[in-house]
């Protein structure tokens, strides 16, 4: 009686293997009957083998541990067929098959290489339909985060209510790594994985899972091992020739130690946010870009050992069963996590620092975000005190454009700017800057705009928050610039609809689209352009809303003759619409400094 193995990995396509033999060793290196050649796999990991017409799986020892259906075993294990066996990253399901003697000759030892799953990134097959449902990572949409790289499917939620994710040494729940399987590597990355895997070998790394800082004699102690797992490495032909080992002995240090790959990250001044989607797929905001950041951590166990060093830094570590973390960092840093199991795809974070005072018009238009024309409008709305609204991608909390309006506002006349606690935009004597947490929201708006304020600037964070603006507007307030987050313009004004009902019970959708279309004169859409880049998209003035939708007129459009993905960013140019707030001003005498009414 002999059996077949379905092997897949990362989400690539699923091979089958069939072997005539009871007894079939699985490991990392040459040697084994099965190879699987990645670097949380151990050199010899896991045995299955057939006993009394019966399937069972047992752990070699491994680095990281076998699981079946979720299960971590600590001894032979019966399998049937059909449930998952998790060796790192590849999942194996068994078969019962007849080997027949023509079947014989392919399973020699000479065809252990054909059996060798591929880790090379250009061997990954196409996702194929997955047999389960599909969890998309939790946090920020795929959609809003536009980066260079092709997304691959979201991992697979392998995880069920019957299954119990490990612990570590602090009692918090710690996610296997085939949680999440990684659809981004390359020979770096691979490689760097390799050298963690063998350092956990060699010596017990879980001292570093709780949030006591370890011992100086351990850490000499895993530096050493480190040292030498590289070494080998080198010796044994796993490491290339072309790759630094210095750098790969760093940036397993920093893992070990440290931030891992965020920590340079945190440490740049243009760097305002870095979210961590999951622990391979990491961004961050640098300046008005998007950057995918490389190498990633090597695990959801070396991400969760992360979170909990940032816990610890904020001088509130992080609680057993805690799965929502909020906390406030040294150097005016946040931290915000959604924990597994509660999401679902793994450990998911974003940390954020307080934005700067630094963001200008000027300093966009050098940047190529807007064009000096656009900087001109932007300016002359603001003598005018006309009304403004921004809808920008969540990506860009309280976005560079929303801060460099704010430092447009002339010294001479104080500004109000109502922000989500996390973020600031201008600090200057003429600024007065409040919080919008917590239920208090609503009433500080109306405070805010009953003090006749020249300028109001309010991040629309919440429903409670946006109909307490608009019903301020209503009530005669002017000089508002408001930023909401949707992924564009047009999705950003229909959301208000059924926001503005919510609140106002009864409120017809005809009436609140109408309500949104008379409080703001001018609509701004900013966005990314391919490239990354951050940019204003459109300028538009919001004439009416009519038969469920909202009528915009163009001020300024991307110019299509230019591609979208110019460097520096491209243009917009005018259109021949005048605004009708040009033509009131005009009539009324008022000169505007700074634009020509005239296009």
């Amino acid at each position: 009686m002999g059996f077949a193995l379905y092997i897949s990995e990362k989400e690539g396509s699923e091979r089958r293997e069939v072997f005539d033999k009871s007894e079939v060793v699985v490991g990392r290196v040459q040697g084994n009957d099965l190879m699987l050649p990645k670097g949380n796999v151990s050199k010899r990991h896991a045995k299955l083998l057939i006993r009394d017409n019966l399937f069972f799986v047992s752990d070699l020892h491994s680095t990281n541990g076998t699981y079946v259906n979720g299960r971590k075993i600590a001894q032979d294990t019966p399998v049937r067929e059909g449930d998952k066996i998790y060796i790192g990253d590849f999942v194996l399901r068994l078969e019962s098959v007849s080997i027949s003697p023509a079947q014989e000759s392919t399973t020699d030892d000479d065809d252990h290489a054909a059996r060798a799953v591929s880790s090379s990134p250009a061997t990954l097959a196409p996702p194929l339909p997955p047999r389960e449902s599909v969890v998309p990572p939790a946090g920020v949409a795929s959609s809003d985060i536009p980066h260079k790289h092709v997304s691959a499917a979201p991992p697979l939620n392998h995880n069920s209510p019957s299954e119990t994710p490990p612990k570590s040494s602090t009692g918090a729940t710690l996610a296997p790594s085939f949680l999440s399987i990684a659809p981004f590597h390359d020979t770096y990355q691979l490689t760097l994985e390799l050298l963690l895997a063998a350092t956990a070998e060699a010596i017990d790394l879980s001292p570093l899972d709780g949030d006591n800082k370890v011992s100086s004699v351990f850490r000499r102690e895993v530096e050493l091992a480190l040292q030498m797992a590289a070494d080998k490495l080198r010796a044994d032909g796993d490491i290339a020739a072309t790759l630094p080992m210095d750098r790969l002995v760093t940036d397993a240090h920093r893992e070990l130690f440290g931030l891992g790959p965020i920590e340079l990250f945190l440490l740049e001044d243009v760097v305002t946010e870095v979210p961590v989607v999951h622990f391979y797929r990491i961004f961050a905001l640098r300046g008005s870009q998007v950057v995918r950041v490389s190498p990633t951590f090597s695990s959801q166990l070396a991400l969760r050992r992360v979170l909990i060093r940032l816990c610890a830094r904020s001088g509130s570590p992080l609680a057993t069963n805690e799965l929502l973390v909020e906390r406030t960092l040294p150097l005016s840093m946040t931290l915000s996590a959604l924990l597994a199991p509660l999401s679902e795809g793994g450990d998911v974070l974003q940390l954020r620092k307080r934005r700067s005072a630094g963001a200008s018009l000027e300093s966009l238009v050098q940047a190529g975000a807007l064009s000096q024309e656009v900087a001109s409008f932007l300016t002359t709305c603001l003598s005018a005190r006309i009304n403004l609204l921004l809808v920008a991608p969540q990506m860009a909390i309280t976005s560079p454009v929303f801060a460099a309006i704010a430092e447009a506002v002339s010294r001479e006349l104080r500004v109000a700017v109502l922000h989500h606690a996390h973020d600031t935009t201008a600090v200057a004597p003429h600024v007065v800057s409040m919080s919008l947490n917590g239920p208090a929201a609503p009433a500080m708006v109306k405070a805010a705009a009953g003090m006749s304020f020249p300028h109001l600037f309010v991040d629309m964070v919440s429903g409670d928050v946006t109909a307490s603006l608009l019903t301020a507007i209503a009530e005669g307030t002017r000089g508002v610039v408001a930023e909401f987050h949707a992924p564009s313009l047009l999705k950003g004004l229909e959301r208000l609809v059924p926001m503005l009902g919510a609140f106002h019970l009864g409120l017809l959708p005809e009436v609140a689209g109408a309500w949104v279309a008379c409080s703001f004169d001018v609509v701004i859409e900013v966005g990314y352009l391919h490239s990354g880049r951050l940019s204003i998209l459109r300028v538009a003035e919001l004439m009416r809303y009519q038969a469920h939708e909202f009528v915009l007129q163009d001020i300024f459009v991307m110019d299509e003759r230019e591609p979208a993905d110019r460097d520096p960013a491209p243009s917009l140019r005018p259109t021949e619409h005048v605004p009708r707030f040009f033509e009131e001003l005009k009539r009324r005498g008022v000169h505007l400094v700074g634009y020509n009414l005239t296009y």
